[in-house]
């Protein structure tokens, strides 16, 4: 598990990117041996409450370059990579319940408990989280499957 705080004035920030999550993630995988996130995670939950946070949260993750996260998402990055096979929390922020919601999710993935939605062969999961203005802290937690 790792977090991330961006600066806390939105003047301060470029708001088209996220730093703090680039940040958090780089330190949780690190923590988690974690090298590429497109090829060593079996399932990506990652918590955006509104539709710009996806693909820039997909950029700041390493799954798509820079400015590439549309091409990323109409060519089926979401589909080939498991993102968000819970399909997210989009139009609704239950503040500081996002990202538990989707660490719950990846758990349920990785105990094989996912119904419909489950992912054959998980065995490592990345979850993410966050709060304040624009999305401004971050949290990351890699998880895997007890064997």
């Amino acid at each position: 598990f790792a977090n991330a705080m961006d600066r806390f004035f939105l003047g301060d920030r470029d708001l088209a990117a996220m730093p703090s999550l680039q940040r958090a993630a780089f330190r949780a995988m690190g923590m988690a041996d974690v090298t590429d996130a497109a090829h060593d995670l079996q399932v990506l939950e990652i918590n955006a409450p509104f539709a710009h946070q996806l693909p820039m949260a997909l950029e700041a993750l390493g799954l798509a370059l820079p400015g590439r996260a549309g091409a990323f998402i109409d060519g089926g990055g979401l589909e080939r990579h498991h993102v968000n096979p819970s399909v997210g929390m989009l139009s609704g922020e239950p503040i500081m319940l996002g990202g538990l919601a989707r660490a719950l999710s990846c758990v349920r993935q990785l105990r094989g408990d996912a119904g419909e939605r489950q992912v054959r062969g998980a065995v490592r999961a990345l979850a993410t989280g966050s709060t304040g203005p624009a999305a401004q802290h971050q949290a990351v937690m890699i998880l895997e499957a007890a064997l």
